[in-house]
């Protein structure tokens, strides 16, 4: 990877001109919609003119930066604008959305999203970074960049021109958005607090920087990359992250209630955390095998291969069960 791995961020401004609207910010190229949707194309150099497009929308009664307390990234798996403007307005088939964006503007954030694509050679969904020789790594990982380092211009551009916070974000993905949304986290830490992904199929190599944000890692033990999960978390821990990871039963490629409760209590957790009159919480230990959990005194119950560790009750019950006490 060119950033993270490098230790270079890519700093590049997309728009330089700003035309104050009554009341709200808005660059001169974009487009506003009648349902106060800000859009804004940027092409990829040398990828065919692939297009990226990104949407704004700021909660109710925002009017600028200024009136935000953060901003909620979501990651799609869409590849035509019209689905994504569906998306933001909580019209398409998938409930996710509507969790987001209720989440978002509940807590004064920014509602961000763009168009993704399957990128050619940028990844495969069916290799993991462990499965790939040095040669190959090398060479999806520079295809990659190139998609990231547009996206990083057109993320750069609307924290300008809508005064958008330059840290702190939260980020989900899903999907083909997980895919996405994993690989622009490990090549731009800085930039999130909190990620969550899911079904990815497949991962990334995980690298040190990215150690500074929550992970949530969800899949399903029916999924096709659920192989590969496993070894992208056992990754990520030996890097000190902290991960919450878990493999829903009999779930394949899809999303579920339980991941919703899941991701949930994730966000409202790193969303606390952040906040100083948040109060202490205790620890739990979970096993991603049998999805039950123990208080963190008890944790030798569990193999330390699949244990999970789970920052408080919320979020424990929302990942499994209070496994049974020992019979002494």
């Amino acid at each position: 990877m060119i950033m993270a791995r490098a230790s270079h961020r890519l700093v590049t401004a997309f728009i330089c001109g700003l035309c104050l609207m009554p009341h709200r910010t808005k660059a001169v190229t974009d487009i506003h919609t009648k349902d106060d949707i800000y859009e804004r194309i940027v092409t990829l150099l040398g990828q065919d003119a692939k297009q990226i497009t990104f949407f704004v929308k700021l909660p109710p009664g925002a009017r600028t930066g200024a009136d935000l307390k953060g901003v909620f990234a979501f990651c799609t798996w869409e590849a035509d604008p019209e689905h994504i403007r569906e998306v933001m307005l909580d019209k398409g088939p998938a409930g996710v959305t509507g969790r987001i964006a209720k989440f978002a503007f509940a807590h004064q954030m920014a509602l961000v999203s763009w168009t993704t694509f399957a990128g050619k050679k940028a990844y495969d969904k069916t290799q993991n970074f462990d499965d790939m020789s040095a040669q190959e790594a090398a060479r999806t990982d520079a295809t990659f960049d190139k998609i990231a380092m547009t996206w990083r211009r057109g993320i750069d551009g609307l924290i300008k021109d809508y005064q958008l916070p330059q840290d702190g974000w939260f980020l989900y993905g899903m999907s083909r958005g997980g895919q996405w949304a994993h690989r622009i986290a490990l090549r731009e830490p800085e930039l999130f607090s909190a990620i969550h992904i899911h079904i990815n199929s497949s991962y990334d190599k995980p690298v040190p920087e990215a150690a500074k944000m929550l992970w949530l890692v969800t899949t399903g033990e029916l999924e096709a990359g659920y192989p590969f999960s496993k070894r992208f978390y056992a990754a990520a821990r030996a890097l000190n992250y902290p991960i919450i990871y878990n493999a829903e039963a009999k779930l394949g490629h899809a999303d579920s209630p339980a991941t919703d409760r899941l991701s949930e209590a994730f966000f409202t957790y790193a969303w606390d955390k952040k906040t100083p009159e948040a109060s202490a919480f205790d620890r739990y230990v979970g096993n991603y095998l049998t999805h039950e959990f123990v208080v963190a005194p008890e944790m030798a119950r569990i193999p330390a291969e699949v244990r999970v560790y789970l920052p408080n009750r919320s979020v424990a019950d929302a990942w499994g069960v209070l496994a049974d006490p020992v019979t002494p």
